[in-house]
């Protein structure tokens, strides 16, 4: 079966989780084959919702640890949730038609006209968390998310052509990221900054306590002064404020890499 609009292109889904903020619990929409979901670090809790049963019999059998699967309308499931404020939804909803390069319809489930995604942006700016939607630009999202960050990258879609994937993001850059395997532009980038952090790491290691704790303590007010500057940016911005989404003790743990 084949799928459109999957995440799967080069190091598309790579660049959309190295910019996810650490959260406890992770809601994907318009799931499909959940290319991002299965390719990033599971959450405490997971959420799937789909529309399309001929989608979920095809792909979805328990994939992961405390996974959720929602059957039902994306956006009347996440309009009835309560979503605590360290959670993260990524929506990939079918792309607004004027601007794909075929003008027909690709799914079951289809967002067809302007109210259609008028309504999805409605939906997501009420959400009381970290929201994040992938599509085409568009005047209808520049207008409706005029301070929303935005961030794209070069793809090719289904036909050959080269495009870009813009992703928009109701909250700054952040300090603590959820999946840190990732990073970089592109794959030779990431193997940069992962030998990069394996040599830091081995001179962490080398040290002894006090010179380690000295480091660490210069480290964490680099940090503290970034959240601090996080949460006043949030607060002009929206009614949401950022919370320190992660203890130090798990600083490491969970961005490690395997």
């Amino acid at each position: 079966m084949h799928f459109v609009g999957s995440k799967g292109g080069e190091g598309i889904a790579q660049w959309i989780i190295s910019a996810m903020p650490h959260h406890s619990v992770y809601v994907e929409c318009c799931l499909g084959k959940g290319k991002v979901m299965l390719t990033k670090l599971p959450a405490a809790e997971n959420i799937g919702i789909e529309a399309s049963s001929k989608v979920i019999s095809n792909y979805w059998a328990g994939p992961i640890d405390n996974f959720e699967l929602i059957h039902g309308n994306a956006l009347d499931e996440l309009a009835k949730m309560d979503l605590p404020q360290d959670a993260l939804v990524y929506a990939d909803p079918p792309y607004l038609m004027e601007t794909r390069s075929c003008k027909r319809r690709y799914y079951d489930n289809e967002l067809l006209t302007i109210p259609d995604h008028q309504r999805l942006l409605s939906v997501l700016q009420e959400l009381p968390c970290y929201v994040m939607l992938s599509g085409y630009w568009s005047e209808l999202y520049a207008q409706t998310l005029p301070t929303w960050r935005t961030s794209w990258k070069w793809t090719v879609n289904r036909r050959g052509k080269l495009v870009k994937e813009w992703l928009w993001m109701n909250f700054p850059e952040p300090t603590f990221f959820h999946d840190t395997r990732f990073t970089g532009s592109d794959f030779t980038d990431r193997q940069r900054i992962k030998r990069k952090a394996d040599r830091w790491r081995k001179k962490f290691v080398s040290m002894g306590p006090s010179e380690r704790m000295a480091v660490m303590d210069a480290l964490l007010s680099v940090v503290d002064d970034r959240s601090q500057s996080e949460a006043t940016i949030r607060t002009e911005q929206s009614d949401l404020t950022l919370r320190d989404p992660i203890a130090i003790s798990e600083f490491g743990g969970r961005n490690s890499q395997k």
